[in-house]
């Protein structure tokens, strides 16, 4: 019975392959050919440049006919490495997996699984296709016999149809050989090149296959580690490594202490966000260090910055963030104090302040297409300010403002700072570019060494590039960071470009250094800075992760008008993912 009914299979499909080949195009309709393109409206032959385009094609999900539970989702894999070929050949636009799946969902179209004349010309409405790719998977005796239709979304008329016949260990072939019947079909002499026939284990193709539908319901988690196994089976298989980099996202690893006004995270990535995320953050200088702008003064400047936060989807293509931020520095203008002699040479506290700044950020992100989003966020923060001035200028003249060494408290400022980012990455989620810029209300403070006076100044804004290219089968990160800092009401200005890299040292860690090039200009007075990143990052299990940088570099001082201070910073981050939202 089982041979019976293997027969009849085979015969129903060679009958179809028959009925197939017996069509005919209407009478004065031309062949196609490598310089033609087929409107599917009459069949008759357009030139490419009347056209304008090339095909619209999306291929759909094949039906898997087998008694095999493992080949349950064999459709999908397929569906996906014929996709991939054909997205090779020129005059082919593939209508990738996630647009179909999402204007789908959004039009509430349910697909039985066979695609006949009345919904092929709904979806090709849906999806703007001029043409779908439709099959079946027949599971014989352990070979597979795979059916092609091409569809004309315009009439809903089968086009096209073939089959391929081998071995599922020869999955490569099948999909490349169909693919390679489609291609002809409309380039009758197009060259196509075939993957050979060589077999690889068919466990490969089945977990790709189940990563597939994983994917598909966003439970990244179990296609990750289905696409982990495929990928040991067959390295070099186009597909998984496509899938592989899709499951990547950047992070903010390359980032050094942000302003206390920004956030930890750009918020266009927000848009994006699959799982949820908790953090805490520190940074400061590594060692405080007295640094002379000349024999008679100079300074030393102490910061630091504590953040804790989250951020969750709320919905596909929206997500939510809140940080609680604490930023602090203690700074004193150094000189003599009378006669040196006295002091020992030593240099002496002139001015001291320390400043510490509070608050909530709220960020967030919508994703505008598959591949760009938008966010930003409001920063409501709280200022509290003292200080003290001594009582001996620095050119040993009686200072007015004397405030006898006591601090003075400044009333708290209310602080508002806002942020707009963008973010726009290509399919695969190799290469992302990202930036945002922030501007805030909140006023600082310099201290005039001549007038013995604390003058105040407009914070800067910030506006941060940011281009990641990921490759290497995502263990390789390659980063150009630009950042302009701009300044109001002082004469002052900073441009930075930090080039860095990051590599992957197997499952849990990684490694990354870079180098920093600062471009300042203090009133009037342009000159350069130089420094360097270098960092690391490690996985330590059960969705925690801890990053580890530090930075030195060349910046303005706070205090000190024309001076350019150079720092040392530690930033350190834990992290933990999927708390509450796993996929």
């Amino acid at each position: 019975m089982r041979i019976l009914k293997i027969l009849f299979v085979q015969a129903l499909l060679l009958s179809g392959w028959a009925a197939a080949q017996a069509q005919e195009a209407p009478a004065g309709a031309a062949a196609p050919s490598e310089k033609t393109i087929v409107d599917p409206i009459g069949w008759q032959p357009v030139d490419p440049k009347t056209l304008g385009r090339a095909y619209r094609m999306s291929i759909m999900d094949f039906d898997v006919q087998s008694d095999n539970p493992q080949y349950k989702y064999l459709g999908k894999g397929f569906s996906e490495f014929i996709s991939i070929e054909l997205s090779k050949a020129k005059g082919m636009a593939i209508i990738d997996r996630e647009k179909r799946e999402e204007v789908f969902k959004e039009q509430a179209f349910a697909l039985s699984g066979a695609v006949d004349a009345k919904n092929s010309i709904e979806m090709g409405k849906m999806l703007a296709a001029d043409y779908l790719v439709a099959g079946k998977i027949f599971d014989l005796m352990g070979n597979l016999t795979v059916t092609i239709k091409v569809i004309a979304t315009a009439s809903g008329e089968v086009a096209f149809e073939d089959k391929v016949t081998d071995k599922l260990t020869k999955y490569n072939y099948i999909s490349s050989k169909c693919s390679e019947k489609i291609i002809k079909h409309f380039f009758t002499k197009s060259k196509v090149k075939t993957a050979r026939a060589v077999e690889r284990p068919a466990e490969a193709v089945i977990k790709f296959s189940k990563a597939v539908d994983a994917y598909d319901k966003k439970d990244f988690e179990a296609a990750k580690k289905e696409l982990t196994e495929a990928k040991k089976l067959d390295p070099q298989n186009a597909a998984v490594n496509l899938y592989m980099d899709k499951l990547f996202t950047t992070t903010t690893k390359f980032k050094v202490m942000p302003e206390f006004y920004t956030s930890y995270e750009n918020p266009a990535y927000l848009g994006f966000l699959t799982q949820d995320k908790a953090y805490f953050t520190q940074s400061g200088v590594a060692a405080d260090k007295d640094q002379a702008r000349t024999p008679q003064d100079g300074v030393q400047e102490h910061s630091e910055r504590t953040g804790v936060g989250y951020f969750m989807p709320v919905m596909k293509g929206w997500g939510l963030g809140v940080e609680y931020v604490r930023f602090h520095t203690r700074d004193a203008v150094l000189g003599w104090q009378g006669d040196p002699a006295r002091l020992g040479g030593k240099l002496a506290i002139v001015s001291n302040e320390n400043v510490t700044t509070t608050g909530a950020m709220l960020s967030t992100g919508f994703r505008v297409t598959r591949n760009i989003s938008v966010g930003g966020d409001v920063a409501a923060l709280t200022k509290t300010r003292e200080y003290w001035i001594q009582d001996v200028m620095v050119d040993g003249s009686a200072n007015p403002n004397d405030t006898n060494g006591s601090y003075v408290d400044s009333p708290d400022q209310s602080v508002l700072a806002y942020t707009a980012a963008l973010l726009v990455k290509n399919s695969a989620s190799t290469l992302f570019f990202d930036s945002h810029y922030t501007t805030t209300d909140q006023k600082a403070e310099y201290f005039d060494t001549v007038a013995g006076i604390f003058r105040q100044y407009d914070m800067p804004s910030v506006l941060e590039n940011t281009l990641t290219w990921v490759l290497n089968q995502k263990r390789t990160s390659l980063v150009v960071k630009h950042a302009v800092y701009s300044y109001s009401g002082r004469d002052y200005g900073m441009t930075r470009l930090m080039p860095a890299a990051e590599q992957r040292l197997g499952k849990r860690f990684s490694l990354r250094a870079g180098a920093e090039l600062t471009n300042i200009e203090l009133n009037g007075e342009k000159s350069t800075g130089s420094g360097f990143m270098a960092g690391g990052s490690a996985d330590l299990g059960r969705n925690w992760t801890f990053d580890l940088n530090w930075t030195s570099r060349h910046r303005p001082s706070r205090n000190l008008s024309d001076f350019k201070f150079r720092e040392d910073l530690i930033f350190f981050t834990f992290s933990r993912s999927a708390i509450f939202f796993g996929g």
